[in-house]
């Protein structure tokens, strides 16, 4: 974003855009604003209301392909069409959901028929793709141009060691064939299976099936609690808490694998379900009485 966006440019950024989204965003100008999660209608207002003032400023459109900790996309089709409308470019960052979901690994742009018509797209390799590095991808010239020779991460980092680059391209010869989708499939069955087992025990999950599976819990502490009780169990979970999410919303993220199998899918429902009652009913610390020592 350093390398694209100059200080008298925009940059509005869904509000649930992780840390190094926002932190890019406000390295590169101070004119940042963020949007209301996934509302496009939002979006329009903002793209309104700078075009009011500024007709010819450039706008940096950001979002996510799949919010990790909600997992939930947005509406990429709108979203790149409201940048048409007012001449701002969209960035969608497909980290959580490249090679996992979508026809051929395509991720939610592949899903809502969107490949090869978004401006920006970038990804890293250390999620699906079980390496170091990343990619950008677009059809401009210039902007490759312009990364190349003014994106630090680009200019000053170290090249993909043979061995990374060896493992991204094996992942995605597996994701693009048969086997990759034979893969996705078995994901998506764990993660409807184990969202569907959730809800049966009174759970709450958000979002979307996708290989993340936020479960909702509200209280920070019973997170805590809850992660530390799954541990013991040998059930490996992320407790979510803030600033990863706002206060009030935490969460256990649990993330699934074609290679989980039915069985292992059930005990760690029945496990998440036990372990998140003990932990909302466990007793909370007592708050003193002000002016008490």
């Amino acid at each position: 974003m350093t390398s694209l966006v100059h200080g008298n440019d925009h940059v509005l950024i869904d509000a649930l855009a992780h840390a190094s989204l926002r932190q890019g965003a406000a390295a590169a100008t101070r004119n940042v604003a963020a949007f209301r999660h996934n509302d496009c209608d939002h979006l329009r207002e903002l793209l309104a209301g700078i075009r009011a003032v500024d007709a010819g400023g450039a706008i940096l459109v950001v979002t996510e392909g799949l919010f990790s900790m909600d997992a939930d996309s947005p509406d990429l089709p709108l979203m790149q069409y409201l940048c048409r409308e007012y001449g701002a470019t969209l960035l969608v960052d497909v980290a959580h959901d490249l090679g996992a979901i979508g026809p051929g690994g395509t991720g939610a742009i592949g899903a809502q028929g969107m490949l090869g018509k978004i401006d920006i797209v970038m990804g890293a390799f250390s999620k699906t793709f079980a390496s170091n590095g990343g990619f950008v991808a677009c059809s401009e010239r210039s902007v490759r141009r312009q990364l190349q020779l003014f994106a630090g991460p680009h200019m000053f980092s170290n090249a993909l060691s043979p061995v990374q680059a060896a493992t991204v391209l094996e992942c995605l010869r597996i994701a693009t064939g048969d086997e990759g989708e034979r893969l996705r499939a078995d994901v998506m069955r764990n993660a409807v299976e184990l969202r569907a087992l959730l809800q049966e025990e009174g759970m709450r999950c958000l979002g979307k099936p996708s290989p993340i599976v936020p479960l909702w819990l509200g209280s920070e502490s019973a997170t805590r609690v809850a992660g530390m009780l799954l541990a013991r169990e040998q059930v490996f979970v992320n407790p979510m808490e803030f600033p990863g999410v706002p206060l009030g919303s935490a969460r256990l993220r649990l993330q699934l694998m074609a290679r989980h199998t039915p069985a292992q899918v059930r005990r760690a429902a029945r496990q998440l379900a036990s372990a998140v009652r003990r932990a909302l009913e466990a007793p909370r610390p007592a708050l003193r009485p002000s002016g008490e020592g």
